[in-house]
C-alpha cells in the first residue's frame, strides 16, 4: 500500500510539474502560431504583448491569454483603431482537445476592451478586414474532412467601451463602462442564448443632436440564433434606460447583401417621471426628490433592408398628458405639458420622412406657452408648418432646474407667430404662397455672467415677422461695458433657416461704448488656455450665406491699444469679406479715414486691402500704440511733433490677425509739422563720426516724402531737409525686422566739421586743389553716409572722395533702381504664388471630380444590382405563383398568369425608379463636385488676382 501511494505521489507530482512546464515550453510556438493565423485573415495592423497559457486558472480547462491587443486599419483607416483589449482570455475544455473537434470553448473573456466602429462618407466600413477566401477551390470533400468544428459557450465582456460612428448617416452612439455576457451552445445551427448587457453610460447623437447623453442602460433578454441561416431574433426581460423600462422584440436577417430587420420598442409603464430620467439635466440633479405626476405613451419600430441603397420603414410616436414635476426646494414648478408627436417614414426614402408635432404644450408657474410644427419632404422640396403663441418667464424658467442647469435669466417673451411654407415657392420667390406673420418681443431680459465676467441685459427686442422680410429692434443691449441699440431689416430668412438661401438686410447700429477687447477675450477665445484681451488668441470663424449692411456710429471704440471716438462707418458684410465704405472716427488728437475690405475667406490667411487718411497724428503717441508705425519708423520714439499721411495698405494677416509683413505692398506720403528728434543712436553716432553736436538734435520745419512697403520693408523715396546749415538728403529703406538701408547725403559747411574729419579731408586737398577748390571756412562740402544695422545699433560708413561733387542726384537714381529691382521680385514672387494656387485649385477640384465619379459610379452599380435583385426575386414569385396554380384549372391558371404580369410590372417599374434616382444622385453627386471645382478655381483666381 506504502509503495503504491509512494507510486501515485510520485505520477502525481510528474503530472503537475508537466502541466506547469507545457504553457512555458511551447509558450513560443503558440504565440507564433496566433500571429501567423491573424496575419493571414486580415487586412489589418494587429499587435499584442505577451501570450501566455496555463492549465491551472481554470482547471480541467486550458486558457490562452493575449494581453494588450491592438487592432488599427490600413489605407482609408490608417491609424484608426478598430479594437484593443488589455486582456483577451479563451478557455478550452482540455477534455475536447484530447478528442479532438469539435473543440469546446468554455469562455471567451475580453477585459478593458475598446472597440470602435466608424463608416465613411462613401459608406466603406473599417470592420470589413476579413481577407478573400483562398480556399475556396477546395471540393467539397475536402471542405469536409479539414473543417474545424468548435462549441462556444460563452462570451464575457468588463468595462469596456464601445462606438459606432456612421457618418454617411451623421450618427454617433458611444458606450462606456460595458459589462456583458453571451451565453448559450454557439455550436447548434438554432440556439437559444442568454444575453445580458450594461452600459454605464450611453450617447446618441443624429446631425449633432444630442438624443441621448450619459444614460445607464441595462438590456436582458433571449437571443433566438439560427446561426446557419445567419438570423436572430431578440426579446427583453429587461430593457432600461435610466428608470425608463422598455420592451423590445425584433429580428435581424443578416444572411444577404442587405441587413433585413424587423423590431419594435415601447413604453411598460406611463409614469412621466420614468421618462423624465433620460433627460440628463433632471436625472443628474437629486432626481429621487423629484415630484411628478402624468402619463406618457411611447412607442416606435423599424421594419424593411439596410444596405447601401435601402432603408428600412420606421415610425416613432410619442404622447404625454398633463405632465408635471417640481423640485421640492425650488420656486417654479412645470405643470400642464402635454406633446403629441408622431414621426415616420414607409419606404425608407430620406423625402417619404414626416413629422407631426400636432401639439406641444407647457405652463410654468400657471405661465402657458404652446406651439406646433410640421415638416415634409425634408430633400426635394421641403414643407414647413410651425408657430408659437404665450409668454415665457425667464426667471421662472432658470428657477426650474437646480442651480447651474439652466442659466440664470429673468425678463419676459411674447410670442405669437405662425409660418407656412415651401422652399420652392421660397426659391422662387412666390412669397402669396408664403405665411409668416406675428411678432416676438422680449422685454428686461438680463443674464448675469452670459460668459465669465460679462452680464447681459436687454431693455427690449421685437421681431416683426412678413414671408418676405422681418423688421428687427433692440433698444437697451448692455454686454459687459459695450451698449448697443440697433434697427433695421432683414430679408431671406426663411430661405436662410430652411435651405441654403443667403441672409440679407440692413441695419443701423447706434452705441456709446464698445469695448472689442472684453468682447473678444470672452467669447472669441474661450477655450483659449490662456484669456488674453489681444488677438494672440483670436480665431477666425466667421458665418457663411449672409450679405448685411451697417450704418454705425459709436462714441468710443477700444480694439487692442486703439481708442477711436465719434466713430461713423458705412459697413457691408457679405461672402466672409467686410467692406469699410469709409470708417471715420477721432484717434489720437487726429482723425482717422478708412476705406477698403478685410476678405476672411481663409481663416489661416486672411487678405487686407485698405486705404487710410490719417491728418494730424501726435508722433510719439503713434510710436507708442501704432505697431506698423513703430517698427516703420522707430525714429519716431524720439521724435515730437505731428504728421499727417495717406497710404494703401495690401497684404496677408496671420491666423491671430498680425500682419505678414513681407506679404505687405502699398504705400503713400507722409507730410511733418516742425519736428524735433534727438537722442537717436543714428544722428549720434552720426554726429561723433563728423565731429557735429548739432546733429544730435534735429530740428526742421517739417518734412514731406513718399513711401512704399515691398518685401517686407518700408522704401523712403528721396527728400530733403535742412538743419543748423546742413543740407541733407535720404532715401533707402528699414525692413520691419529693424534692419536699416539708407543713404544720406549731407552738404556741411566745411567749418562745421571736426578736427579729425578736417584732417582726413586735408589728405584729399591735392585732388580738391587740382579743381580748383579751396577748402576754407564757408566751403561746402559733400559727405556720403551708408547708413546699415539695425535701428538700435547703426552703423555708419562715411566717404569723403567726392566731397566736391553733388551727390543728391546719384542718390535719388540709386534709391530708384534698388525700388524697382525689389518691385520686380515681389512681382515674380507674386506670379509664382498665384500660378501655385490656381494648379494646387485645379489639383483639388479634380481630386473632388475623381472621387464623385467614383461614388456616382458606386452609386449606379449599387442600384443595378439592387434592381437585378427586385426582377429576379419578381420572377421567381410569379413562377412560383404559376407553378402553385398549375393543375387547378384554367381559371387558376389564367389569374395565376395574369397575377405573374402584375408581380413582373410592379417589379420593373420599381427597379427602374431605383436606377433612375440612382442616376439622378449620381449626376448631382458629379454635378456638386464640378460646382465645387470651379469654386475653387475661381477662388483661387480672385485670390492670386489680390496677390
Amino acid at each position: 500500500m506504502k509503495k503504491f501511494l509512494k507510486i501515485f505521489g510520485i505520477s502525481v507530482a510528474v503530472l503537475l510539474l508537466v502541466a506547469l512546464l507545457l504553457p512555458f515550453v511551447f509558450q513560443k510556438r503558440i504565440g507564433e502560431m496566433v500571429k501567423q493565423e491573424i496575419n493571414n485573415s486580415v487586412n489589418a495592423r494587429v499587435e499584442y504583448g505577451r501570450i501566455s497559457a496555463s492549465f491551472f486558472r481554470d482547471f480541467p480547462s486550458f486558457t490562452l491569454t493575449i494581453r494588450d491587443i491592438a487592432v488599427s486599419g490600413k489605407e482609408d483607416f490608417e491609424g484608426v483603431n478598430l479594437f484593443s483589449s488589455e486582456r483577451l482570455s479563451v478557455t478550452i475544455n482540455l477534455r475536447s482537445v484530447l478528442k479532438g473537434s469539435p473543440y469546446e470553448v468554455d469562455q471567451i473573456r475580453i477585459n478593458r476592451a475598446n472597440l470602435n466602429l466608424l463608416v465613411l462618407e462613401n459608406g466603406k466600413a473599417n470592420w470589413d478586414i476579413a481577407l478573400a477566401d483562398t480556399s475556396a477551390t477546395q471540393t467539397s470533400a475536402e471542405q469536409e474532412t479539414s473543417s474545424l468544428s468548435l462549441k462556444l459557450n460563452q462570451i464575457s465582456v468588463v468595462q469596456s467601451d464601445i462606438t459606432y460612428e456612421d457618418r454617411e448617416l451623421v450618427f454617433l452612439t458611444t458606450l462606456n463602462g460595458v459589462n456583458g455576457s453571451l451565453s448559450g451552445d454557439m455550436s447548434l445551427d438554432q440556439a437559444l442564448l442568454d444575453l445580458t448587457l450594461k452600459a454605464e453610460q450611453l450617447r446618441v447623437e443624429y446631425e449633432g443632436m444630442k438624443l441621448l447623453e450619459g444614460v445607464s442602460a441595462i438590456f436582458e433578454g433571449d437571443v433566438d440564433a439560427g446561426l446557419s441561416a445567419d438570423v436572430y431574433k431578440l426579446s427583453s426581460r429587461v430593457l432600461r434606460l435610466n428608470e425608463l423600462a422598455l420592451g423590445f422584440k425584433g429580428m435581424f436577417d443578416i444572411s444577404g447583401e442587405n441587413i433585413g430587420m424587423d423590431f419594435s420598442a415601447e413604453a411598460l409603464n406611463g409614469n412621466f417621471k420614468d421618462l423624465l430620467s433620460i433627460v440628463p439635466a433632471i436625472y443628474s440633479n437629486d432626481f429621487k426628490n423629484l415630484t411628478a405626476s402624468g402619463t406618457f405613451d411611447f412607442r416606435a419600430g423599424m421594419k424593411g433592408e439596410y444596405g447601401d441603397a435601402v432603408f428600412p420603414s420606421y415610425f416613432a410616436t410619442l404622447k404625454v398628458r398633463d405632465g408635471a414635476f417640481a423640485y421640492p426646494a425650488l420656486p417654479s414648478r412645470l405643470e400642464r405639458f402635454f406633446i403629441d408627436l408622431d414621426a415616420e417614414n414607409q419606404s425608407g426614402d430620406d423625402d417619404d420622412f414626416k413629422l407631426d408635432i400636432s401639439r406641444i404644450a407647457l405652463a410654468i408657474n400657471g405661465q402657458p406657452i404652446e406651439g406646433n410644427m410640421a415638416l415634409r419632404n425634408p430633400v426635394s422640396d421641403p414643407r414647413f408648418k410651425g408657430g408659437l403663441k404665450g409668454k415665457l418667464d425667464f426667471e421662472a424658467l432658470s428657477k426650474l432646474l437646480p442651480a447651474g442647469t439652466i442659466p440664470e435669466m429673468s425678463g419676459m417673451l411674447n410670442a405669437a407667430f405662425t409660418a407656412a411654407a415651401k422652399k420652392s415657392d421660397i426659391d422662387n420667390k412666390r412669397y402669396q404662397n408664403v405665411e409668416a406673420s406675428g411678432s416676438i418681443e422680449i422685454n428686461q431680459f438680463t443674464m448675469p455672467s452670459v460668459k465669465p465676467g460679462i452680464d447681459l441685459s436687454i431693455a427690449s427686442a421685437s421681431a416683426l415677422l412678413r414671408p418676405e422680410a422681418s423688421s428687427v429692434e433692440v433698444k437697451g443691449m448692455q454686454l459687459g461695458k459695450s451698449d448697443f441699440n440697433f434697427r433695421g431689416e432683414v430679408s431671406n430668412y426663411l430661405p436662410y433657416m430652411l435651405s441654403d438661401g443667403e441672409l440679407s438686410g440692413n441695419l443701423s447700429l447706434s452705441s456709446g461704448l464698445i469695448d472689442a477687447n472684453e468682447l473678444m477675450k470672452y467669447f472669441m477665445s474661450a477655450d483659449s488656455a490662456e484669456q488674453t484681451a489681444d488677438t494672440a488668441t483670436f480665431r477666425l470663424e466667421l458665418p457663411e450665406r449672409i450679405n448685411i449692411g451697417f450704418s454705425a456710429e459709436v462714441g468710443k471704440l477700444l480694439y487692442e491699444q486703439y481708442e477711436l471716438s465719434e466713430v461713423k462707418a458705412g459697413l457691408r458684410y457679405a461672402n466672409k469679406i467686410l467692406s469699410f465704405n469709409p470708417l471715420d472716427a477721432r484717434m489720437m488728437g487726429g482723425s482717422i479715414k478708412m476705406h477698403g475690405t478685410f476678405d476672411g475667406k481663409d481663416a489661416k490667411a486672411p487678405l487686407v486691402d485698405l486705404n487710410f487718411g490719417l491728418t494730424d497724428f501726435d508722433i510719439p503717441l503713434s510710436y507708442q500704440t501704432i505697431g506698423l508705425f513703430s517698427k516703420a519708423a522707430p525714429i519716431a520714439e524720439k521724435t515730437k511733433g505731428r504728421f499727417s499721411t495717406g497710404f494703401r495698405l495690401k497684404g496677408q494677416l496671420s491666423e491671430n490677425l498680425q500682419p505678414v509683413f513681407n506679404t505687405l505692398q502699398g504705400g503713400g506720403g507722409l507730410q511733418s509739422s516742425r519736428i524735433t528728434i534727438e537722442s537717436v543712436n543714428l544722428f549720434n553716432t552720426l554726429a561723433d563720426r563728423l565731429g557735429n553736436d548739432d546733429l544730435r538734435r534735429i530740428v526742421t520745419d517739417g518734412v514731406n516724402f513718399s513711401f512704399e512697403f515691398v518685401n517686407g520693408r518700408v522704401f523712403q523715396k528721396p527728400f530733403s531737409f535742412a538743419h543748423s546749415g546742413i543740407d541733407a538728403t535720404l532715401a533707402g529703406s528699414i525692413g520691419f525686422d529693424q534692419t536699416l538701408d539708407y543713404d544720406l547725403a549731407l552738404v556741411i559747411p566745411y567749418e562745421k566739421l571736426g578736427s579729425a574729419v578736417n584732417q582726413q579731408l586735408q589728405q584729399l586737398s591735392a585732388l580738391a586743389a587740382g579743381r580748383g577748390i579751396n577748402l576754407s571756412p564757408g566751403t561746402k562740402i559733400n559727405v556720403r553716409a551708408k547708413i546699415g544695422g539695425t535701428a538700435l545699433a547703426p552703423t555708419i560708413a562715411l566717404d569723403y572722395r567726392d566731397f566736391a561733387t553733388n551727390l543728391r542726384n546719384e542718390i535719388m537714381q540709386s534709391a530708384a533702381a534698388e525700388l524697382e529691382k525689389q518691385k520686380e521680385q515681389l512681382r515674380s514672387q507674386a506670379r509664382d504664388e498665384a500660378n501655385k494656387l490656381i494648379e494646387q485649385a485645379q489639383r483639388q477640384g479634380e481630386e473632388l471630380i475623381r472621387q464623385a465619379e467614383l461614388t456616382a459610379s458606386q452609386i449606379r452599380n449599387e442600384a443595378s444590382v439592387a434592381a437585378d435583385r427586385l426582377r429576379r426575386e419578381a420572377d421567381a414569385q410569379a413562377e412560383r405563383l404559376i407553378n402553385e396554380a398549375k393543375g387547378k384549372g384554367m381559371l387558376a391558371e389564367m389569374g395565376a398568369q395574369e397575377g405573374a404580369r402584375k408581380i413582373r410590372q410592379q417589379a420593373s417599374v420599381a427597379a427602374s425608379r431605383l436606377e433612375q434616382e440612382a442616376d439622378q444622385k449620381a449626376s448631382a453627386v458629379v454635378g456638386e463636385a464640378r460646382r465645387q471645382s470651379d469654386k475653387l478655381v475661381e477662388d483661387a483666381r480672385l485670390r492670386a488676382a489680390q496677390l
